[in-house]
């Protein structure tokens, strides 16, 4: 189990928490080899709808319905009780083609955690070492790029990746990716 990007136990997964298993199946018989859970967005939440229905974490678009679980650390279980510009959550979801974030699960997150995200790339311009996810816009200028395609052009428009670094909100929103990488590669049965 890899849970939060740390090694861990079935224990440590919440319902709602979107994963990845890799394993085999003989007939009727399975057996997972690994279990990876992975988040769609964690960060500081910018806003949130007066309807609770949806909020915007580092420019990603959440959307939240009767179906997402919200973890007992966010008070009443409401996004309504997130405060923007302070709290840091952890968004678990389903990325759709869009963009948009429809949550599953989303939990309340200590402050010194590492901003990452997932998403479509969009505006790719590798002269200026830079993308968008959603509204964020990364600059990969000095990250680890790993298992990605040579930056050439937009040739990055439409990978699925995930970047990490810290985010400036001075002006604009823009994450420093530390890493760069694509998801669901290698991915099987």
């Amino acid at each position: 189990f890899t849970v939060d990007g740390q090694s861990g136990s079935q224990s440590d997964l919440k319902v709602g928490m979107t994963v990845t298993v890799n394993g085999s199946f003989n007939g009727t018989q399975r057996s997972a080899s690994a279990v990876l859970q992975k988040d769609a967005v964690e960060g500081l939440v910018q806003s949130v709808a007066a309807d609770g229905l949806s909020l915007i974490v580092m420019g990603q678009t959440v959307f939240v319905d009767n179906l997402t679980a919200i973890d007992d650390n966010i008070p009443g279980r409401s996004i309504l009780n997130l405060v923007a510009g302070t709290d840091h959550v952890e968004v678990n979801g389903h990325i759709r083609p869009n963009g948009v974030i429809q949550a599953t699960f989303i939990e309340k997150k200590l402050i010194n955690v590492t901003p990452e995200v997932r998403g479509f790339v969009t505006n790719h311009n590798d002269g200026a070492k830079t993308f968008q996810i959603g509204a964020l816009t990364v600059n990969y200028a000095t990250a680890l790029i790993s298992d990605m395609p040579g930056p050439n052009g937009s040739n990055w428009n439409g990978l699925l990746v995930e970047a990490k670094g810290p985010v400036s909100t001075a002006t604009t929103t823009t994450l420093t990716a530390t890493k760069v990488e694509p998801e669901n590669r290698g991915v099987g049965n």
